[in-house]
């Protein structure tokens, strides 16, 4: 199983904003988070731009984004595993260097953008693009965490569990995770209608309890693969299990600083239905509705 671990700094100061760690290795202490900031600060003092580097086991990836935050990722094997594997074979040397191939390159730098938006999603870019109150922004990207745990532990290779079985992609591919139901016309109508009639927008769709799009509205495809992909992880990562959520949030690519409110009902232990709306109506209107629509369609689900 792999450790992945992700770091935010301030680009202008260098002072971290947050740590997130995922495997059992114990993720890095703050002189090495310093002194990885300090590698890519003197690279580009000289004109260098470090994108990413390897060692035997671990794969570091660089990023900075409009100026005011840099991301750093740190993708590798359990080196634990590995020291007790080389106590009794003493060719895992070479195994090792072939698996930690795997981590970096383009696929992290690719998570970063992913990991980047994610904060937009949630905070907005105007949040994030001036890091003048770094202490308010400790404090607000907090409710990212939960977000970004999902993106980690995918990473980290964690199969099952909330997820469910079989492998999730979507992080790798930035394509939504899909479903494709024998009835997948019936229910992309159906989900038009509910969606325009009682949420007032265009955006809607079904999610299945691990993190699948089983439909969506013609207009809800045309977001961007990022909000495609983001969405259904916001809605599920939450902590404990809710029968219904609203959440405003800053779409990346449509509207970054504007905020929307993503509504989800539970419909079944297995199925949620979603929209992206404006500021009305409300979550208990849409409550009532949601049951009164899809009741009949329970069964079919």
């Amino acid at each position: 199983m792999a450790n992945v671990t992700l770091v935010a700094l301030s680009a202008v100061s260098g002072v971290p904003l947050f740590i997130r760690h995922k495997g059992s290795n114990k993720p890095p202490s703050y002189n090495v988070v310093g002194s990885l900031n300090g590698v890519f600060m003197f690279g580009e003092s000289q004109g260098t731009k470090l994108i990413d580097t390897r060692t035997p086991h671990m794969a570091i990836t660089w990023k900075t984004y409009h100026d005011s935050v840099r991301l750093i990722l740190l993708h590798g094997d359990d080196t634990s595993n590995n020291r007790r594997k080389n106590a009794t074979n003493v060719n895992n040397d070479s195994s090792s260097k072939q698996s930690c191939l795997l981590y970096g390159g383009l696929a992290d730098q690719r998570l970063l953008d992913l990991i980047f938006n994610s904060l937009v999603l949630l905070l907005s870019i105007d949040a994030l693009a001036s890091t003048s109150n770094i202490e308010r922004l400790k404090k607000d990207v907090k409710v990212c965490y939960p977000l970004l745990d999902v993106l980690l532990e995918r990473c980290e290779g964690r199969g099952g569990g909330r997820w469910g079985p079989g492998p999730l992609f979507s992080h790798l591919v930035h394509c939504s995770d899909t479903v494709l139901p024998p009835d997948n016309y019936n229910l992309q109508s159906e989900v038009q209608k509910w969606s325009e009639g009682y949420c007032s927008s265009s955006y809607g769709c079904l999610v299945s309890a691990n993190g699948r799009v089983l439909a969506g509205s013609r207009t809800y495809w045309t977001l961007s693969s990022t909000e495609l992909v983001l969405l259904p992880m916001l809605l599920l990562a939450a902590p404990t299990p809710n029968t219904a959520t609203d959440v405003a949030v800053y779409l990346p690519h449509k509207s970054p600083k504007v905020p929307f409110r993503l509504l989800g009902i539970k419909l079944t232990c297995h199925v949620w239905c979603v929209s992206v709306c404006g500021p009305s109506p409300s979550l208990a209107s849409v409550l009532k509705s949601a049951v009164l629509f899809w009741g009949p369609y329970y069964a079919g689900i």
